[in-house]
């Protein structure tokens, strides 16, 4: 015999049933999670590949600067290198033809002081028959440094294999008030390879005399250095005095750089 529940009765409730641990993640929930570790992922991977990634030397400063000319000594024993500073310079007042060819003579020829520079240090060789003079200029960075050369460098590209004339500074005219000029030929030339030094370049500048001037310029950091050579014998020219000089003058600034740190 069944017995039923009086019209309007309401059933009784089932038991409840208890449940332990993390409730399951909805899908959105889970996605975001995902993307979150994901952005973390390349973070950390950002940050590592930073800390690692090979950067520019530290900048030399003036300091830095003149301890690399400390060891730039003479066979006599003598150092004369001075500090380089643009209130020491005179603008120099001189003209090139072709024009293009001028800032192959500024800081040489002309004694000039580089737009950008801020200081620098310089000492040179002299002797009987030629004299060597050596020089780098200091710049803000790097990439000033290297705007610098590329002026340089791309004035030999245009002027190599031309005939080029100078008018010295004003000083030099005659009494008569016409300029005295010096005409010749110019030629690219290879320099010595330096070791750490990516950005190095090289020319002779041969007067109609056979006076010869020549130059080798290379960047390192942000120094930007000359070697430039004056020598009146006739003859051909053997680059390999001032060579051994700018091998010198390399080696001391890699030198100074390890020891900075």
């Amino acid at each position: 015999m069944s017995t039923e529940a009086p019209p309007g009765a309401e059933s009784a409730p089932g038991p409840e049933v208890l449940t332990t641990g993390i409730e399951p993640l909805s899908r959105g929930t889970k996605q975001k999670l995902l993307i979150g570790v994901l952005v973390l992922a390349v973070l950390a991977a950002g940050f590592a590949a930073w800390r690692l990634w090979p950067r520019p030397p530290a900048p030399f400063s003036l300091s830095d600067l003149q301890n690399v000319y400390v060891g730039m000594v003479r066979s006599d024993g003598t150092n004369d290198a001075s500090v380089l500073s643009r209130e020491n310079f005179a603008v120099p007042t001189a003209s090139v033809t072709p024009s293009a060819c001028e800032p192959l003579f500024e800081e040489t020829t002309f004694s000039g002081f580089p737009d950008t520079a801020l200081d620098g240090v310089g000492t040179y060789w002299p002797s009987q028959q030629m004299a060597v003079s050596l020089f780098t200029f200091r710049f803000a960075d790097q990439t000033a440094a290297a705007e610098q050369f590329r002026r340089i460098d791309d004035a030999v590209t245009a002027c190599a294999g031309r005939r080029v004339e100078i008018a010295p500074r004003p000083l030099t005219e005659p009494p008569s008030g016409t300029p005295f000029t010096r005409s010749g030929s110019l030629a690219r030339t290879a320099p010595v390879p330096l070791a750490g030094v990516d950005l190095q370049t090289g020319y002779l500048f041969t007067t109609s005399g056979g006076t010869t001037f020549a130059v080798q310029v290379f960047v390192y950091a942000n120094l930007v250095s000359w070697q430039f050579r004056y020598d009146p014998g006739t003859g051909t020219y053997d680059p390999s005095q001032a060579d051994q000089v700018t091998t010198s003058l390399a080696d001391r600034i890699r030198f100074i750089d390890s020891e900075r740190g």
